[in-house]
């Protein structure tokens, strides 16, 4: 077969090489075409013989007479030299680069068509096999190519496009090849690139910096120095004067390059000399914009690049980017344009706003030192983020929205991308992060940002005059911004707006993206409204709306439809009738519009969607003043219900409808849906099945009343179903809709009980089934309980059965606190709760057998949440009863009796905590543990259902826990710790006391670790009233982080974490101190390492690993929700580094890590990643032992998977890929099947997913 195929493969290509041989040039150029279809498939294979006959008629066709058939000569190269042998890939290229050495008048074209050829070769010569063959061949053009540009540059007579094209191909060439080219480099920089920067033709200079730019990127430090060196020289000279000034300007320009290429390797020493000269220049320059320009660009690299090295410049610089911002020499504003009371103004401002689009002058180029200006401003802005607050107390950002005013688009254009920036940042400065404190103080950048609205809206008062489309949608999207950093800004400002929104709408040069712009702003603008700020205006807002459901592209008229959504809130207020009346011919228009839409069917799919989910709203808010209008819409939302397309938002809509307070009439509706829903729930889509399951809940939660017969019992029969413990939401729904359905028809509790018996079994033996499933099913066993319907013992055998039919079947752990609340809810329903405790305690004494801990488990638990229900005091020896399991040898149960002594003590206070009180006053330390356990669960049970009876008891239960905070198990005090917690949340007072202890226990590490474990436990993640007495208490308590004792200060660093995971505002302002003594927790301390001898053997145990561990965790979450107060993130970076050099499991941390920084901070990262990589590098190559247990293997191999996962998110940041270390590694990993498969794998699942470093949080910092 595979003869056959190479037989086939050789007649057609030597009839296409007949054709091709043509003197017709139609024959040529189709043979060609065909020709290169024939390459492009996979299944293609050559002899040598058809190789060199393709590759000599191609060649020749690169000088045939039609361009047509040169062009596609040109491209068939590339296909070719992917499916041909190296020597004939070789043929190809010194053919090329012959035909470019020509210096024949008369083949000029040839040498453009050649020129062509490489570039189109050369690209594919990156994934040729084997690659270093591909390297060898580019090495071959490369000195080629030096040598042509050599010859030229000693000729007198030298043709400038043969450079132009020389050069051009070695730039794109170290794009793609840098690393592997590295002996070149030398050669290419100063033989070829450099001296033609002081070449007489600009775009010969400008390709050679591109050329630079890409070489800097992969040259040796030694070279890049090099060459900086001698551009500083140059600088320095030209700056003095003593150059030409187009000269020193190509020289700005190629240092700029260079800064955003491979900025992060410059230092700050360099960075010193450059930035004064470059500021010199700038005041210098007189009349030389270029020049300007060129050193803003440049500090807008440095800024980007290489923040940190530059941080001593920032303020010259940001004054610098100031001053240029209104640098217009050949214009005068009006001064009186900030007037905001002169209101008689406006057509001057509409005239003086054409005297901007008219203004024209094409000697002008100052647009280009304003638009530099407002991208240096933005840099800083975007690398700093602590430098937004910088921008409102320094009034910049005043000084910013004054330049709105610009009569240039593209540097208005600018000026808004940085104005919204700064909102960003802003967001970012006082969002989650800060918890709210940065929002309350008079001097935060909120405060300071609701002072300049006034200001931002007379300007856009102006701008939304203007006939340009770009300004205006610039002005939306400000706007957008500004009401998403801090919604209700515009309060009493939107009448300055509404003139624009309509204008929008009504100019027919308005495009379709200024319309969507403007329709994202009202919808931003009213979800972060007070409805009533909208009451004047709705008519001026509504109809241009609509204008723009009728619109004819379908995006306008979806996001319409949105907007119309949310203005049907507003217009029909299901809580306000007299708005009703007063908008009721508005909502007859976006009714009579959206109906429209509903009823046709030849929509784009959103269009469809958006018009069902706004009518569902237009029915929820006012379905019932539209009389016969109701019925039609009801009926198409039943046809969009059974088409397969629509039917997941008709589900929704029905959903919304059903939960409408008005009084819509539509059960008829309701009873055709109900049938068909039901039948949802079994199909394989689970997002219909969710919605479905939700649909029938609002259904029979408003006319459950009348739901008939046929239906409850299609409920009973369908539903059940669904009942699994692999999506716990859709069964919560589920056991929800069956708890309505009972509540309403008491009479099926048994046969209900009988359907779903299976399935809720199977849920209680499910170790999944906690929290709010677990609550939701016991609502539906205290539904399900009606004496006239089904007894007691009816819904109690099966739960018995399940514990004590079988005993050699072990359920999980959780089976048995899930059928022991079960038992207890039913018993305490019935009024049995006395006699199944009776039961129960007699069962703890004679139960015997093949596994009667399990049984004796359940009836501890049972016991307990009995006792946590209602009082058990009449049985006065059930402690003592309960307290025999202590002696077990079984940890569950023992666990089990120790729980459940804590419920039944938290009803029976007066009974039961005296004798639990004496028993902690008896037990030294026996059964200290159990009885501390129990403790804990009387403090948290009462909290729950009695705080008040535990108020009284807080001095006497305080004094007894504080006598075992020195315990010398850590377990103990962890549960002292807890209970000191929780009693310090009732009693603020005793941050005193805990304050107090630990200095006085300063030198017992027990105390120490006991209390600050009890602050942990003080730390909630919702605001608490505590929060305020904590917040200036913390420093002392993380002053334990200093202490000698290494577990004190990890257990100091569990409650750092724990404060940065939940209440971050709790230590935001001390954590440039707490940093400090941080970092020192994550190096290695050699003290701790002991030594320990295991028989023959010596084994060395780090006894700092947990300390290290914890505090890399602390490091993580502060990433989280600290960045911005981290001072110094290449500090931070320094400690990461050492974390990728350490034990296993604080690498897959720094992995981690490393993942998230590189999203969060890529610049910074960038200028680190030779050292990280070679980390990172070191980790993949190790080596375990071969007589290591398969254990060790593992564990290297998931780090090795672990250190690819980080390289990938690497790659995400720009120029990552350029790096020598990258690149040096990634040709390691080809050369590694193993390595290279998985990370193949990488990469087509971020093809197809998510970016996985900005999805990197995968460790759970709680």
């Amino acid at each position: 077969m595979s003869h056959h195929s190479s037989t086939a493969t050789y007649h057609q290509v030597s009839y296409l090489l007949e054709k091709m041989n043509s003197s017709d040039k139609d024959y040529r150029f189709m043979a060609t075409n065909d020709l290169m279809t024939e390459l492009q498939k996979q299944s293609i294979t050559l002899d040598d013989s058809s190789e060199r006959s393709i590759i000599r008629m191609l060649l020749k066709l690169l000088d045939d007479k039609n361009g047509e058939v040169q062009n596609l000569a040109v491209k068939c190269l590339g296909p070719l030299v992917t499916k041909v042998k190296e020597s004939n890939v070789e043929i190809i290229v010194e053919a090329l680069c012959s035909n470019m050495e020509s210096t024949q008048s008369d083949k000029e074209h040839l040498r453009d068509i050649s020129s062509m050829g490489l570039k189109t070769v050369i690209p594919e010569l990156q994934s040729y096999q084997p690659h270093n063959s591909a390297v060898v061949i580019m090495k071959k053009i490369m000195e080629r190519l030096i040598n042509l540009c050599v010859r030229q540059k000693a000729t007198s007579s030298t043709n400038p496009a043969i450079t132009l094209d020389s050069i051009d191909i070695m730039a794109d060439s170290l794009a793609l090849f840098g690393s592997s080219l590295a002996p070149l480099h030398k050669n290419l920089l100063w033989n070829c690139f450099f001296p033609h920067l002081a070449h007489e033709r600009n775009t010969v200079r400008k390709k050679s910096i591109n050329a630079i730019c890409n070489l800097v990127v992969s040259c040796s430090a030694e070279l890049f120095f090099q060459l900086f060196n001698t551009l500083l020289d140059n600088l320095q000279k030209g700056g003095g004067g003593g150059g030409q000034q187009a000269n020193v300007c190509t020289t700005v320009q190629c240092m700029n390059g260079i800064s955003r290429r491979a900025g992060h390797r410059l230092n700050e020493s360099y960075l010193s000399k450059v930035v004064p000269i470059l500021l010199q220049l700038m005041n210098s320059a007189g009349e030389d914009d270029e020049m300007k320009e060129s050193c803003l660009q440049t500090f807008e690299a440095f800024i980007r690049k290489c923040p940190r090295e530059v941080e001593s410049y920032s303020e010259t610089i940001i004054q610098t980017g100031l001053k240029f911002l209104s640098y217009d020499p050949n214009y005068s504003y009006d001064e009186d344009d900030d007037d905001d009371n002169e209101e008689d103004m406006q057509e001057d401002e509409e005239d003086e706003d054409d005297d901007y689009n008219e203004f024209s002058d094409d000697d002008d180029i100052s647009w280009k030192v304003r638009r530099a200006s407002a991208k240096v401003l933005e840099a800083v802005i975007a690398s700093k983020p602590h430098m937004a607050n910088q921008f409102f107390i320094e009034n910049r950002a005043n000084m910013l929205v004054s330049r709105f005013k610009e009569r240039e688009e593209t540097v208005k254009e600018e000026i808004f991308h940085t104005f919204i920036v700064l909102l960003k940042q802003t967001r970012t400065f006082t969002g989650g992060w800060a918890g709210g404190d940065a929002m309350e103080t008079s001097c935060g950048p909120v405060h300071s940002l609701q002072n300049l609205v006034p200001a931002v809206m007379r300007e856009v008062k102006k701008l939304l005059k203007v006939t340009s489309v770009k300004t205006k949608q610039g002005v939306f999207l400000v706007l957008t911004e500004l009401v998403i950093t801090l919604p209700g800004s515009l309060g009493d400002q939107f009448a300055i707006i509404v003139p624009g929104i309509e204008k929008c709408f009504d100019d027919k040069t308005s495009t379709a993206n200024l319309k969507l712009d403007c329709l994202a702003f009202i919808s931003t603008v009213v979800h972060n409204h007070s409805k009533e700020i909208f009451y004047p205006y709705l008519a001026k807002i509504v109809h241009p709306v609509l204008r723009g459901v009728n619109d004819k592209f379908y995006r306008i008229t979806a996001d319409s439809l949105n907007v119309l959504r949310q203005m049907v809130r507003i217009l029909k207020p299901v809580d306000d009738a007299e708005v009703h009346v007063a908008n009721h011919d508005l909502f007859t228009a976006v009714f009579d519009a959206v109906y429209g839409k509903l009823k046709a069917t030849d929509l784009d799919q959103e269009v469809k969607e958006n018009a069902i989910l706004c009518m569902a709203q237009i029915l929820h808010n006012g379905g019932d003043t539209l009389d016969g209008n109701l019925q039609a819409c009801l009926k198409i939302l039943l046809e969009r219900l059974h088409n397969e397309i629509t039917r997941v938002v008709a589900v929704k809509a029905f959903t919304q409808i059903a939960k409408s307070p008005r009084n819509i009439q539509f059960e008829y509706e309701s009873n055709q849906a109900i049938p068909v829903l039901i039948g949802f729930l079994r199909k394989n889509h689970r997002g219909l099945r969710l919605c479905s399951i939700e649909c029938l809940l609002a259904l029979i939660q408003r006319h459950g009343q009348s739901a008939r017969r046929e239906h409850v019992n299609l409920l009973i029969e369908g539903v059940p179903q669904v009942l699994n413990e692999n999506d716990l939401q859709i069964t919560q729904t589920a056991l929800q809709l069956l708890t309505l359905v009972v509540t309403r028809n008491r009479e099926i509790s048994l046969n209900l009980f009988t359907v779903t018996q299976p399935m809720v079994l199977n849920l209680l033996k499910s170790p999944v089934l906690q929290g709010s499933p677990l609550d939701t099913l016991l609502a539906f066993f205290q539904a399900l309980y009606n004496p006239g319907a089904i007894s007691f013992e009816e819904l109690y055998k099966p739960l018995h059965s399940l514990i004590f039919s079988r005993k050699d079947i072990v359920l999980h752990k959780q089976a048995y606190w899930s059928v022991s609340k079960t038992v207890a809810l039913l018993a305490v329903l019935s009024n049995k709760h006395m006699l199944i405790v009776q039961d129960y305690s007699a069962n703890l004494e004679r139960l015997s057998g093949e596994n009667p801990e399990a049984a004796k488990v359940f009836c501890l638990l049972a016991i307990g949440e009995i006792g946590k229900k209602i009082s058990l005091s009449p049985q006065t020896k059930l402690p003592h009863l309960i307290m025999q399991s202590f002696e077990s040898t079984n940890e569950e149960l023992k666990n089990a009796a120790s729980v459940s002594l804590g419920y039944i003590t938290a009803n029976s206070v007066d009974t039961f905590l005296p004798f639990l009180l004496e028993q902690l006053e008896k037990q030294s330390k026996k059964h200290l543990y159990l009885l501390l356990q129990a403790m804990r669960e009387f403090i948290v049970v009462l909290l729950e259902i009695n705080v008040e009876k535990l108020r009284p008891l807080d001095q006497t239960l305080w004094t007894h826990l504080m006598k075992y905070s020195e315990c010398a198990e850590e377990g103990t005090r962890n549960l002292v710790a807890e209970c000191l917690g929780k009693l310090t949340l009732l009693n603020h007072d005793h941050l005193d006391h805990l304050l107090t202890s630990l200095a006085g226990g300063a030198s017992s590490p027990s105390v120490a670790s006991t209390i600050v474990t009890a602050v942990k436990f003080t730390i909630v993640d919702k605001p608490h009233p505590i929060d305020a007495k904590l917040r200036p208490l913390m420093g002392a308590f993380l002053a334990c982080l200093q202490h000698d004792n290494v577990n004190v200060r990890r257990l100091t660093l569990v409650m750092l974490n724990s404060a940065a995971h939940n209440k971050a505002s709790l230590i935001r302002n001390q954590l440039d101190d707490i940093l400090k003594q941080l970092y020192q927790q994550t190096l290695e301390d050699k003290s701790l390492i002991k030594l320990v001898e295991m028989g023959p053997f010596k084994h060395e145990v780090d006894m700092g690993l947990d300390l290290r561990k914890t505090a890399f965790e602390c490091m993580y979450t502060l990433l989280e929700t600290c960045l911005d107060k981290i001072p110094d993130i290449f500090v931070y970076l320094t400690y990461l580094q050492n974390g990728l050099k350490d034990h296993y499991d604080i690498k897959m941390l720094a992995h981690l890590m490393l993942m998230k920084l590189s999203v969060l901070v890529p610049g910074a990262v960038l200028q680190r990643l030779d050292k990280i990589m070679e980390a990172v590098r070191a980790t993949v190559m190790a080596k375990v032992k071969a007589d290591s247990v398969k254990q060790e293997f593992d564990k290297q191999e998931e780090l090795k998977r672990s250190a690819l996962r980080a390289v990938h998110g690497l790659l995400h940041i720009p120029e990552c890929d350029r790096n020598p270390a990258m690149l040096e590694f990634l040709d390691y990993i080809k050369l590694k099947p193993e390595l290279a498969s998985y990370f193949e794998t990488l990469t087509k699942e971020d093809s197809s997913g998510p970016n996985p470093a900005a999805a990197s949080d995968m460790m759970d910092t709680s």
